[in-house]
């Protein structure tokens, strides 16, 4: 058997499919589902939510080669822009720090399985992912 994806969950008898969501993409470019044998491409739907950054913190220098490069402590804040409330019915498509940042949020998901072109550079993805609560040990 090849390592294609195994099919997803059938159906009992007697039921219906459940109702497809609406998936608007919330990332600032066009996201690529591949499937086997076609490619679903959904262009950005309005501006991308994206986590607000706390400033740079400086954190000393590092010398590299000929350049000394300065160090920086980063951290994103617990606020996010473009990012509407949920919505009956909608996947909104993200950035997978938005969507991990919001675990307890059903309704986001960020593209994952990632495929790369020869040259490293991602031309679509094979599944959805959904961040879980985090691990605690």
């Amino acid at each position: 058997m090849d390592d294609a994806t195994p099919p997803g969950p059938t159906i009992p008898a007697g039921t219906t499919q459940p109702p497809t969501p609406t998936v608007r993409n919330l990332t600032p470019h066009a996201v690529h589902l591949l499937g086997p044998d076609t490619v679903v491409e959904l262009p950005p739907a309005g501006p991308p939510a994206r986590l607000v950054l706390a400033p740079d913190q400086p954190d000393g220098e590092i010398r590299v080669g000929d350049l000394t490069v300065p160090l920086v402590r980063t951290a994103a804040t617990p606020t996010v822009t473009g990012l509407p409330d949920p919505e009956s019915g909608v996947l909104l498509i993200v950035a997978r720090p938005v969507a991990e940042a919001f675990p307890h949020r059903d309704d986001l998901a960020y593209p994952h399985q990632v495929v790369r072109d020869e040259h490293g550079v991602i031309i679509g993805c094979r599944a959805l992912g959904r961040p879980t609560h985090p691990f605690v040990s």
